[in-house]
């Protein structure tokens, strides 16, 4: 099915969205008579002035995908296109090169933005709002789109440019297709980060645990490749061939944190192959491969439950759902195993379609949406859209790692077995 298509009902829920913020905004209670009449003056109110049929291109250049995608003010996807480059990274420079990539990216954006454009059945002139990818990521990447956003809205000064953060668009990726009530905790696990985010509303949030050295995405190609095979998907379709059942270590097993390390299972994994030396089979590298994964599940899952208790009985800040976004979300064990987790504590689990894990331009045209949405952003002028600079590291949210660790929540694990 079609992207175009497959969201269509999902965008419809769009209005929904805007009910439920009105309702927790205008002051009204359900005692009120006059309730509901009230809301209902308020949203049309809102929704003649925010909805008037806007256009909105998102640009995503943070790493090794030049993503665009044209979205118009309901939330309808009118296209979408993209470009990987990590095979031809990988296998002409060993991996991320950021000058190389910089250069794929220059070289096909042009192009790609034709070609979204035609999709749309649109001109530029069309476009009212610009969405970029502003950080964090690769600075020489990154550079790449915001050059573009700038070229297009010099040409008109009545469009709209907003800088989006990278992760809060991974974020907010699910509220694309579903209806997802504030607060949640989102799980992002790519191969740029790991983080446990408190999403209190949007450009409200908290991080509650980030990894401390590697990313989960990031430590899967480079296992993978110690395998020969070309990235963490093949490595995750050789554990399913798994026969015997070995011990992967425990990571920060002492540490009652929402705190990530995925370097030690690297390590492991590199070890245990290493010691198989050169004749190593292939069921001896499913055999690791499985006991890695199931290592990596295990970790993200006792955090995860770390995170639930926290808001719901510390913080005082009850979650409904959890979200699970990013690249590494593709992986369908770790889907099942969160899910899993999210049963046992009574959340609702939500994850993206998997085209849309991985780093794309709908995700950046929706936050983009979202924000103006919610209010949240500011019209820039032309001189402060010429100085608006690309940012490496960009802190999403307050960080309340400490005060998660200085509860010193206990997770029995028992209570939670993986999943194959």
């Amino acid at each position: 099915m079609e992207l175009t298509n497959l969201y269509s009902s999902g965008y419809k829920k769009l209005n929904k969205h805007l009910l439920y913020t009105l309702w927790n905004n205008v002051g009204y209670t359900t005692s009120n008579i006059n309730c509901k009449e009230a809301l209902l003056v308020k949203f049309h109110s809102v929704n003649s002035r925010l909805y008037n049929n806007y256009l909105v291109l998102g640009i995503e250049t943070s790493c090794d995908d030049t993503g665009i995608a044209i979205l118009d003010s309901q939330g309808k996807v009118l296209s979408h296109v993209k470009r990987n480059y990590w095979e031809t990274l990988r296998e002409n420079w060993g991996g991320i090169n950021p000058v190389k990539a910089k250069i794929m990216h220059e070289n096909h954006i042009h192009n790609l933005l034709k070609e979204c454009l035609a999709q749309a059945g649109v001109c530029l002139k069309d476009i009212d709002v610009v969405g970029v990818t502003q950080g964090p990521g690769l600075g020489a990447c990154l550079g790449v789109g915001l050059a573009l956003a700038k070229e297009i809205v010099k040409e008109d000064s009545n469009k709209l440019l907003m800088g989006v953060h990278h992760l809060e668009a991974h974020l907010l990726t699910s509220r694309l297709t579903d209806f997802i009530e504030f607060p949640f905790i989102a799980l992002l696990v790519s191969g740029g980060n790991c983080q446990l985010i408190l999403a209190s509303d949007v450009g409200d949030y908290s991080m509650l645990g980030y990894t401390l050295d590697s990313a989960p995405g990031d430590v899967f190609d480079k296992v993978a490749r110690a395998m020969n095979l070309s990235n963490g998907a093949e490595l995750e379709q050789l554990a399913k061939s798994s026969t015997e059942s070995l011990q992967g270590p425990k990571i920060l097993g002492t540490y009652r944190n929402c705190h990530f390390s995925f370097a030690g299972l690297r390590s492991w994994a590199s070890g245990c192959l290493e010691d198989f030396g050169p004749a190593v089979t292939e069921i001896q590298k499913a055999n690791v491969a499985a006991a890695f994964q199931e290592a990596v599940i295990n970790h993200l899952m006792i955090r995860l439950a770390r995170a639930i208790n926290y808001c719901d009985f510390y913080r005082r800040t009850p979650i409904k759902s959890v979200v699970l976004s990013g690249g590494v979300a593709s992986n369908e064990s770790i889907r099942v195993n969160i899910a899993k987790l999210c049963r046992i504590y009574n959340k609702t689990f939500f994850v993206p379609p998997k085209e849309l894990c991985t780093d794309n331009g709908v995700m950046i045209a929706w936050t983009t949406i979202e924000r103006i949405r919610f209010n949240k952003f500011d019209k820039l002028n032309e001189e402060q859209i010429q100085k608006l600079q690309y940012r490496i590291d960009w802190p999403l949210g307050a960080d309340e790692s400490e005060f998660v660790e200085k509860c010193k929540i206990r997770i029995r694990t028992r209570t939670f077995e993986h999943s194959k």
